[in-house]
């Protein structure tokens, strides 16, 4: 296997350090939550309390794609931009009580009982 040599320049460096302690302090927000699954493409929520779902809802990254929020006390969109988020194509939101419909105004289409997924024909 041939060794290969990157070469990085202290702009790309210090971004990348950047990128990883953001991360690294978002992981450590959710870390007593037993309920949240997460990485920077998926946000899993079982069982949460409002507050816990929100504090979630208010710290997704840009890169999520899928949201299940399940079981949970209650889901508040009102405060968070889903329109803003380039690569989310499904919500979840099995027996949570939310305001998804109301207040998401993006091309999402209800697939199923509080299973919305951006409508791929519009884009």
């Amino acid at each position: 296997m041939a060794t290969k040599i990157v070469r990085l320049s202290e702009r790309d460096i210090t971004r990348l350090i950047r990128k990883v302690i953001k991360e690294e302090e978002f992981e450590r927000d959710f870390s007593n939550y037993p309920v949240v699954e997460f990485n920077k493409f998926i946000a899993h929520l079982s069982t949460g309390t409002k507050k816990s779902v929100q504090k979630v809802l208010n710290k997704l990254p840009h890169t999520i794609r899928f949201i299940a929020i399940l079981n949970c006390e209650g889901a508040d969109f009102s405060d968070v931009d889903l329109c803003s988020f380039p690569d989310l194509v499904s919500v979840n939101l099995k027996n949570t009580p939310n305001n998804f419909k109301n207040v998401v105004n993006c091309d999402y289409i209800e697939m199923s009982r509080n299973h919305f997924q951006l409508n791929v024909n519009e884009h």
